[in-house]
């Protein structure tokens, strides 16, 4: 419990956002965000639990995370990553018009495996297009 009041403190500044997922009421995950104001660009990350998959929760919470960081007038560019394995992560990615940017190979190990991390990105003038030709 200390290390995830810990985690939640560290937010607790100008340049890291934590948003909470709620489904009718119910909590069903995390959006965060780390801002790098000197250079433009916003780290993100997010968490949906298992019982969430399948619903759309991901790519609306993504959705709305994009939409708020990139409300921000210094923000050019957001790129997150996930492991090759994620792929629901990968679809949300790709259906909000962010581009695989790298592959780190062996980067992690997930259940005592390797596994790479695929790195993705988009910049905010692409962005607008992207939601245009986006099916939700």
């Amino acid at each position: 419990l200390d290390s995830c009041l810990h985690y939640v403190e560290s937010f607790q500044t100008d340049r890291k956002i934590l948003r909470k997922i709620l489904v009718d009421g119910k909590f069903a995950g995390t959006y965060s965000a780390e801002l790098d104001i000197e250079n433009g660009v916003a780290t993100c990350g997010m968490l949906v639990g298992v019982q969430f998959a399948g619903q759309g929760i991901g790519l609306l919470a993504w959705k709305t995370g994009m939409s708020e960081l990139f409300e921000l007038k210094t923000l050019r560019k957001i790129k997150a990553g996930t492991a090759a394995s994620n792929l629901a992560m990968q679809k949300i990615f790709l259906r909000t018009g962010m581009e695989m940017e790298a592959v780190l190979q062996k980067d992690l190990i997930i259940n005592g495996e390797s596994e790479n991390l695929l790195l993705f990105a988009i910049h905010k003038e692409s962005y607008s297009l992207a939601l245009e030709y986006s099916d939700n």
